[in-house]
Protein backbone atom coordinates (compact mmCIF):
# COMPACT_ATOMS: atom_id res chain seq x y z
CA UNK A 1 0.00 0.00 0.00
CA UNK A 2 1.23 3.49 -0.73
CA UNK A 3 0.67 6.52 1.45
CA UNK A 4 -1.87 7.79 -1.07
CA UNK A 5 -4.01 4.72 -0.32
CA UNK A 6 -3.74 5.14 3.44
CA UNK A 7 -7.06 6.06 5.12
CA UNK A 8 -7.49 9.10 7.39
CA UNK A 9 -7.33 6.72 10.36
CA UNK A 10 -5.70 3.37 9.78
CA UNK A 11 -5.01 0.11 11.56
CA UNK A 12 -1.58 -1.16 12.52
CA UNK A 13 -1.75 -3.51 9.54
CA UNK A 14 -2.30 -0.51 7.24
CA UNK A 15 0.77 1.24 8.67
CA UNK A 16 2.80 -1.96 8.26
CA UNK A 17 1.72 -2.17 4.61
CA UNK A 18 2.81 1.43 3.93
CA UNK A 19 6.14 0.92 5.71
CA UNK A 20 6.56 -2.58 4.21
CA UNK A 21 7.35 -4.04 7.62
CA UNK A 22 5.96 -6.48 10.14
CA UNK A 23 3.07 -5.22 12.31
CA UNK A 24 5.20 -6.01 15.38
CA UNK A 25 7.60 -3.31 14.21
CA UNK A 26 4.74 -0.81 14.13
CA UNK A 27 3.69 -1.81 17.66
CA UNK A 28 7.29 -1.30 18.79
CA UNK A 29 7.41 2.17 17.20
CA UNK A 30 4.20 3.10 19.03
CA UNK A 31 5.46 1.66 22.31
CA UNK A 32 8.72 3.62 21.98
CA UNK A 33 6.75 6.82 21.37
CA UNK A 34 8.19 7.28 17.89
CA UNK A 35 4.79 6.89 16.18
CA UNK A 36 1.67 8.47 17.64
CA UNK A 37 -1.41 6.30 17.98
CA UNK A 38 -4.86 6.36 19.49
CA UNK A 39 -6.22 3.43 21.47
CA UNK A 40 -9.84 2.49 20.81
CA UNK A 41 -10.65 -0.25 23.26
CA UNK A 42 -8.11 -2.98 22.55
CA UNK A 43 -7.23 -1.59 19.12
CA UNK A 44 -4.67 0.97 18.06
CA UNK A 45 -5.26 3.43 15.25
CA UNK A 46 -2.77 5.73 13.51
CA UNK A 47 -3.94 8.86 11.75
CA UNK A 48 -2.65 9.82 8.33
CA UNK A 49 -1.22 13.01 9.89
CA UNK A 50 0.70 10.99 12.52
CA UNK A 51 2.08 8.64 9.88
CA UNK A 52 3.14 11.56 7.68
CA UNK A 53 4.86 13.20 10.66
CA UNK A 54 6.71 9.95 11.39
CA UNK A 55 7.85 9.82 7.76
CA UNK A 56 9.01 13.43 7.93
CA UNK A 57 6.41 14.72 5.49
CA UNK A 58 5.80 18.26 6.66
CA UNK A 59 3.36 19.66 4.12
CA UNK A 60 0.54 19.37 6.68
CA UNK A 61 -1.14 22.37 8.26
CA UNK A 62 -0.07 22.56 11.95
CA UNK A 63 -3.70 22.80 13.04
CA UNK A 64 -4.39 19.54 11.20
CA UNK A 65 -1.72 17.70 13.18
CA UNK A 66 -3.21 17.01 16.61
CA UNK A 67 -1.01 15.62 19.33
CA UNK A 68 -2.05 12.02 19.85
CA UNK A 69 -1.12 9.66 22.62
CA UNK A 70 -1.97 6.19 23.83
CA UNK A 71 -4.71 6.31 26.43
CA UNK A 72 -4.91 3.38 28.79
CA UNK A 73 -8.12 2.13 30.30
CA UNK A 74 -11.50 2.38 28.83
CA UNK A 75 -14.85 3.74 29.36
CA UNK A 76 -18.09 3.46 27.84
Amino acid sequence: MSLSGYPDVGKVADVAAVLDCDPRTVYALIEEGRLDAVRLGRNLRVTRVALMAFLGITDVEPSAAPELRIVEGGGG
